[in-house]
């Protein structure tokens, strides 16, 4: 049965109490939860649509909760010689990409404007920012000496640093990302241009412009 409204929260239901009892019995509440994502994805459910869009408001919210979060766990230093170096840093880091695009795509019909469009548009997004969060709780526990882990304090500025770099460097990625998709049109061919150089390569005889009007 699908009720609206109860049937969402025991979708949440589930996947907490997955994480909860996994990590109670001394297993991976993560792998746990994964596990159940799967099950979800694959099994015959009533009315799957509508729980997806569910699941992606929901999404949304710990998306906000987590870059909270990353907020909170790490200071960026607010001086101009950390914003220069991140900048450099970054520009580096989009011109590596850039190679990557032009060696993967150098033998296909690929204009300089599509590459710079597939290299500016590689937004870091959750993945890293979870990332992010989870080692650097790690250490900040690691601090406290609430965990296993040890950190000798020499290499405590390092990890600041990189940590710091980590959630500038997912900013700068999602600025630039969504100006660039604002103006994809600066970038990227007009669809009717690609059909057009398409036919134009099928095409055999000499009245190919007669035909194709």
């Amino acid at each position: 049965l699908y009720l609206p409204k109860i049937s969402p929260l025991f979708l949440i239901a589930i996947a907490f109490a997955a994480y909860t009892l996994s990590e109670n019995l001394r297993g991976n509440g993560i792998l746990a939860v994964t596990a159940f994502g799967l099950v979800f994805g694959n099994v015959g459910i009533h009315s799957r649509k509508s729980l997806k869009r569910f699941t992606s408001i929901f999404t949304n919210f710990l998306k906000i909760i987590v870059f909270i979060l990353l907020g909170m766990i790490i200071s960026v230093p607010l001086n101009a010689t950390f914003f220069i170096k991140s900048l450099v840093l970054f520009a580096g880091y989009i011109a590596v990409r850039y190679l990557s695009v032009w060696l993967s795509f150098r033998k296909m019909d690929i204009t300089r404007g599509e590459r710079w469009f597939i290299s500016l548009t590689g937004a870091k997004g959750m993945d890293v920012g979870v990332m992010t969060l989870v080692i650097g709780s790690l250490l900040a526990s690691s601090a406290d000496g609430s965990t296993g882990l040890v950190i000798p304090s020499a290499l405590t500025p390092a990890f600041s640093m990189i940590f710091s770099l980590a959630l500038i460097f997912i900013v700068y990625s999602l600025v630039v990302a969504t100006f660039v998709a604002f103006f994809s049109d600066k970038f990227l061919r007009k669809e009717k241009e690609i059909i057009r150089k398409e036919l134009r390569q099928k095409a055999a005889f000499e009245d190919f412009e007669h035909y194709s009007v």
